[in-house]
């Protein structure tokens, strides 16, 4: 399978809801519906690589794209509502593509019941939705309330990607070898990267270091933290967020990401279309 230039987004929130607890659902990706139907699958991909059916006949992912949520919605608004919740909630992880398209109001009724359900089940849940579901729109707020109370991602084109093979000869990088290689990249030691400094450039690094342990390693924010001399996991969490925002918005900091990959033996990113 081809992997669009967004990969690297579907894997960072693959491993954000693999965290156990899980306080990330919904979570609800904003922009394109080019876009953020291939993050979706992104993750639906990454889902189904590390994680194995809790038990028989359970799915792990559950990906609904347009065609398949207003099925299962007209069916779940006669008489297999039933049957429609023992599909959505026998997954662990149930993915929603094209919320944003819905139209009649029997699919409006039945969809916040739907939802409340995969929560009420304990399990994870993303949307895709083509803006904020806090914003004047014509879902009705029985939809955006649900929506909009759990965390929102942006997902702009131009994101780096998690190149698709090393290059011949060059392991995964360790966790050792991200901060060494970040460090370098910006006249830093790695002691730098793990102390106390708040100072612009070595929160910079540090947050791209963190980036990459995420994203390459699969590492946890808790296991993140310790790594970074004890850090607290919500510490974590906004140091990626930022992070995440800058490699989007900087071409500077997206190039140094980039170098860093290149440093450690990935491929370079490339800009393929979606």
């Amino acid at each position: 399978m081809v992997r669009t230039e967004l990969d690297l987004l579907g894997l960072g929130i693959t491993g954000l809801l693999a965290d156990e607890p899980c306080h990330y659902s919904p979570l609800v990706l904003l922009g394109s519906r080019e876009a953020t139907s291939a993050v979706l699958r992104d993750i639906e991909r990454h889902w189904r690589e590390t994680h194995r059916p809790a038990a028989k006949g359970h799915a792990n992912v559950l990906f609904l794209d347009h065609a398949r949520l207003v099925r299962d919605l007209e069916e779940a608004a006669g008489e297999q509502l039933d049957d429609v919740h023992g599909r959505w909630t026998s997954a662990e992880l149930v993915l929603i593509d094209g919320i944003g398209e819905l139209s009649a109001p029997r699919q409006f009724d039945t969809l916040p019941h739907l939802l409340d359900r995969i929560t009420e089940a304990g399990k994870r849940l993303v949307c895709s939705l083509a803006q904020d579901p806090r914003s004047p729109r014509e879902l009705p707020e029985a939809i955006t309330s649900r929506l909009g109370s759990g965390l929102m991602v942006t997902v702009r084109h131009g994101m780096p990607t998690v190149p698709d093979e090393t290059i011949p000869g060059s392991p995964k990088p360790s966790a050792r070898r991200i901060l060494s290689a970040t460090a370098r990249h910006f006249g830093l030691t790695a002691d730098d990267l793990v102390g106390p400094s708040r100072r612009r450039t070595v929160a910079l690094a540090r947050g791209l270091a963190m980036h990459l342990c995420r994203q390459l390693c699969g590492e946890s924010l808790a296991s993140i933290g310790r790594r970074f001399s004890g850090r607290d996991h919500t510490t974590v969490l906004h140091a990626l967020r930022v992070t995440q925002e800058r490699v989007e918005s900087d071409p500077v900091v997206a190039q140094s990401l980039a170098t860093i990959l290149v440093t450690l033996g990935m491929a370079p990113p490339t800009r393929r279309g979606i």
